[in-house]
């Protein structure tokens, strides 16, 4: 289990296709930026600032909330 929060800034994660993670990401005043090979694998989006995310099934959580700046996902 992991939480980040970040007040003022943004917050960019890198994922690989090996990751084994449950994510909740939320953005108070901003958005979460998503590329396009990513986007088949959203579980449950609400709108642009908040969604759910799973990676293989894992269920080890993390939760990346931002209050003043996006989330910038990303893979490598």
């Amino acid at each position: 289990l992991l939480n980040v929060e970040s007040k003022n800034g943004d917050v960019n994660l890198f994922l690989t296709a090996n990751d084994m993670y449950d994510y909740g990401f939320t953005a108070s005043f901003g958005e979460i930026k998503v590329p396009d090979i990513l986007k088949n694998k959203i579980l449950n989006q609400k709108n642009k600032s908040s969604f759910k995310y799973s990676m293989n099934n894992a269920g080890s959580p993390i939760t990346i909330h931002s209050e003043f700046g996006n989330i910038n996902l990303n893979t490598k």
